[in-house]
């Protein structure tokens, strides 16, 4: 059997194996590739605080709170009022039909994960 391969095939070969290569994980990051993160001892300050600054005091601050529909996420008191009317978390997810915040790029699923897991753990001021 005589097999003829042109130099056209091998580049056309080499380009398939190098776009599959480059482009299967392209969308994956770290997080979603290892999605079995232990999540415990979560810490009001240490985790809810920063990712509350970074992606929710853009409107939902004291100084920008008329942005964000009146809603001040300023402060464990003002957090945990939204969590007792059971809108924290679901507005992080989109339950019950209210609207996904922050609306400008979804919260990653370990973030969710870090809030659901401080909730149930009493959301404590710590």
């Amino acid at each position: 059997m005589n097999l003829k391969i042109s130099k056209n095939n091998i580049i056309q070969i080499f380009v398939l194996i190098l776009v599959s290569a480059l482009s299967s994980c392209s969308s994956d990051s770290e997080e979603d590739l290892f999605n079995q993160v232990e999540i415990k001892d979560i810490s009001f300050s240490e985790q809810i605080v920063p990712l509350v600054e970074t992606n929710c005091y853009g409107c939902h601050s004291m100084a920008d709170s008329a942005n964000g529909a009146g809603i001040v996420l300023e402060g464990y008191d003002n957090i945990k009022t939204q969590i007792e009317a059971n809108k924290f978390l679901e507005v992080l997810t989109g339950a019950n039909g209210l609207s996904l915040m922050p609306p400008f790029g979804q919260l990653s699923e370990t973030q969710i994960q870090i809030v659901e897991q401080w909730i149930t753990e009493g959301a404590q001021n710590n």
